[in-house]
């Protein structure tokens, strides 16, 4: 029920966190390292909306109950304008920020088991020699 909310809502990564462009472009470029011929931005909307979608859930099992009621009738709102505006303070707090960017590491974990063994050499090469260069640049 929350997920298809926060799904209906357009609630996306890029309202709340500043970090969202840096793993849009990271996402995009290995999209692109891989091959991947389908719409990108279709597919890092849609795996910034799942991480959205699971951080919500989870965010919202660790709040107080009177809590938990505020943000589902904050969710439960016609307007996304409103919605947005509201549900703001909820997914600026650490514990969020630190559920989503757990959830992103574990789907983007979960993506990589998956395509791993369908890659070719070149194709992981491109990646590890592109991984190692973020590494380098921290």
């Amino acid at each position: 029920m929350l997920l298809g909310l926060a799904l209906r809502l357009g609630l996306t990564i890029d309202l709340v966190i500043d970090m969202s462009d840096e793993i849009k472009s990271i996402i995009e470029k290995v999209l692109t390292l891989i091959g991947y011929e389908d719409d990108k931005d279709a597919f890092i909307n849609e795996f910034m909306n799942l991480c959205m979608q699971k951080s919500l859930v989870d965010y919202k099992n660790v709040l107080p109950e009177a809590r938990k009621k505020e943000l589902h009738q904050i969710l439960q709102g016609s307007d996304p304008t409103i919605v947005k505006e509201q549900i703001g303070p909820y997914i600026k707090t650490e514990e969020f920020v630190q559920l989503f960017t757990k959830n992103i590491q574990e789907f983007l974990q979960d993506y990589f088991q998956t395509i791993m063994p369908t890659l070719s050499l070149e194709q992981k090469n491109g990646l590890d020699t592109y991984f190692t260069s973020l590494k380098a640049g921290q």
